[in-house]
């Protein structure tokens, strides 16, 4: 049986190796102050599945404001299933946890981005629903 749960930092090496199967080249010490901010922050979540002891998905999402809307949106920052694991249901399950959220906490939208080479995660997207709706942009900093 999968559990839905908050992470705690007793997660931190799987956030790690998850964030690795995503090409995310983080370390343990460079990205637990940003689980911190997660845990201790009402208005960011992060969210693993469990099975069986072992932590094989996770979804980092956060509430935003902007001007230019009424309601809140919540916004996904990350989402991964462990490769073994995928295309068993538990992606699904995550994501309708994060739309549970989204309802209590009264946001009118889901938003996240995708890697244009994540294929199947685009594909994984469209059947719950989500619709392709605008570029991003980024400019990398040097500090």
């Amino acid at each position: 049986m999968v559990v839905i749960r908050s992470a705690t930092l007793m997660d931190l090496p799987e956030v790690v190796e998850l964030a690795a199967q995503m090409d995310y080249k983080v370390t343990p010490d460079g990205i637990k102050p940003v689980l911190i901010h997660y845990i201790n922050n009402p208005d960011y979540y992060l969210l693993v599945a469990e099975k069986e002891g072992q932590v094989i998905g996770m979804v980092g999402f956060t509430v935003k404001y902007y001007l230019h809307r009424e309601k809140p949106v919540l916004y996904v920052g990350s989402m991964v299933v462990n490769e073994n694991y995928r295309s068993q249901g538990i992606g699904k399950l995550l994501m309708d946890e994060v739309e549970a959220v989204a309802i209590k906490r009264g946001c009118n939208s889901i938003q996240l981005n995708s890697n244009k080479r994540r294929v199947r995660a685009h594909e994984f997207y469209k059947r719950l629903g989500f619709k392709e709706v605008s570029l991003k942009f980024e400019k990398i900093l040097d500090v």
